[in-house]
This record gives C-alpha cells, sequence and structure tokens, in this order.
C-alpha cells in the first residue's frame, strides 16, 4: 500500500493490464498521484499499489447485489485516504487510513432511487455532490453527513451525471435525459440554466478548467457539443459529429 504522504511515483506512465479473477468490477479510480487506484464492484473495494501491481491488492469488503455506479478517490491534499463509491441509494465513505474491516468512515443516504454519479467539489474537501434516478441532485457535507445540504431537483428525468464547475465554487451541471441543468447553490431550487443539449440521452458532462462558462456535453445522438451558457443555451460553439454513441468526453483544453 502507497505511502500517502509520498504518492508520486517514477512508474507513472507505464502501460499495464491486470485481470481481477472471480470478482465482478465495474469501475475504477486513480489516486491523485497515479500510484494507487481502486476498483470497485459488489464485493466492495480492490486497492491496487502500480508500483507493485501483481501484490496481493488490499480488499475492502462490502458484499452487495448492486453494481456499482461510480467511485471516487479525493483529489484534495487534506483527504488524500478518502474515497467515495455508491452502492445503489447510499454513497459510501471509506477512510483507507482505517482498517481494512472497519474502513466505512460516513454512509450517505437520503436518495429514494439507485445513484447515477457522485463528484467531489473541486474547492472544498468536505462538499460532495450526489445524483440519482429520483430526478433529485444532493450536496452534502461531510462534516455533517446525515443529511443533505442542498437539493436541487427536475422532477420529470432521470439525473445521469453531475459536475462541479471549476473556475466557481457556487455553480454545478446535472444532465437529464436530453438536457443539462446548470445549478447556483446561492440561488435556490430552480436551475440557473437550461441547455437543450442533445436529441438523444446525455452521457457525460465535463466544465472548462479554464472559463467558468463553458461545458462539454455527449451523448447517445451520436454528437460531443461544446458550450458557453454565458453566450447562448440554445446553440453550441461547436459540434463534433460521431459514429457511434459517445459514453464519456472529457474536456482538456482550450476551445
Amino acid at each position: 500500500m502507497v505511502d500517502i504522504k509520498k504518492p508520486y511515483s517514477s512508474t507513472f506512465g507505464n502501460p499495464l493490464s491486470l485481470r481481477v479473477d472471480g470478482n465482478f468490477l465495474s469501475t475504477m479510480s486513480l489516486a491523485p498521484g497515479g500510484r494507487d487506484a481502486v476498483l470497485a464492484g459488489r464485493k466492495g473495494l480492490f486497492v491496487i499499489d502500480l508500483d507493485d501491481p501483481f501484490a496481493e491488492p488490499r480488499w475492502l469488503h462490502h458484499e452487495t447485489s448492486w453494481e456499482v455506479a461510480d467511485v471516487q478517490w479525493s483529489p484534495h491534499k487534506s483527504k488524500p485516504s478518502w474515497v467515495v463509491s455508491t452502492s445503489n441509494q447510499k454513497v459510501m465513505v471509506w477512510n483507507l487510513m482505517r482498517p481494512s474491516h472497519d474502513a466505512i468512515e460516513h454512509t450517505l443516504h437520503a436518495h429514494k432511487r439507485a445513484i447515477t454519479d457522485i463528484n467531489f467539489h473541486p474547492f472544498h474537501p468536505e462538499l460532495l455532490s450526489t445524483c440519482s434516478v429520483d430526478t433529485f441532485v444532493y450536496t452534502w457535507d461531510l462534516r455533517c453527513p446525515q443529511i443533505p445540504i442542498h437539493q436541487f431537483a427536475d422532477w420529470r428525468a432521470a439525473a445521469s451525471q453531475v459536475k462541479w464547475n471549476y473556475n466557481n465554487p457556487d455553480i454545478l451541471a446535472s444532465s437529464h435525459d436530453h438536457h443539462v441543468l446548470i445549478w447556483d447553490r446561492r440561488k435556490g431550487a430552480g436551475p440557473l440554466e437550461r441547455l437543450e443539449a442533445h436529441n438523444g440521452r446525455v452521457n457525460g458532462v465535463d466544465w472548462s478548467r479554464t472559463d467558468a462558462h463553458e461545458l462539454t456535453t455527449c451523448s447517445n445522438d451520436m454528437s460531443v457539443k461544446f458550450w458557453d451558457y454565458g453566450k447562448s443555451t440554445d446553440e453550441p460553439l461547436y459540434t463534433i459529429q460521431t459514429d457511434f454513441p459517445v459514453n464519456r468526453a472529457q474536456q482538456i483544453g482550450c476551445f
């Protein structure tokens, strides 16, 4: 297991292929330093030290009949040992500094149907957002995890993605069927803006790293679109047409 105080690795960037037998694994996340990977499945979490990938992984047991929709390693230096994962209507907050048999720090439970996505706030280590088939988006403060501190809802369509803005700490976006809603946590339950983004289900949302108004969406309608909601919520800046549905698109540079 990696020393979380020294997370960086000289092997970062080297290719590797691993097979984990006997376990249904549905999602993964990398530690911010790139040395550790966490794999999540119906039997719990498996933490792999990528500097010693063929050593037995650390297993944090949590058996469930539900597929894990997402797992995220905390990106914050103040919480390098925290990992969150979904379990149907719940979010499990894991602390890797605790013993493997007792590593769950918190359980977050307010959604009425399966959670579809989770996202750490990029500025505040204690804040986390979740979204669900129940149409709701919740924001949680992990210092008081009993109930969410904010809630937003589309009311009509299930939420598939939630993402915090990288430039404005009060703005987040969620996708619901073919549209995307922009929320301001200071302004109550109504959306700030609504993008009629695609002709099919929106599968991915990602914010610009440099501009608070720019975001990228992708969809089953075989397109990736780039938006500036400060200029228009009807027409994207650019559109990329593909020959296949797009499950994820990440913005890594300027438009």
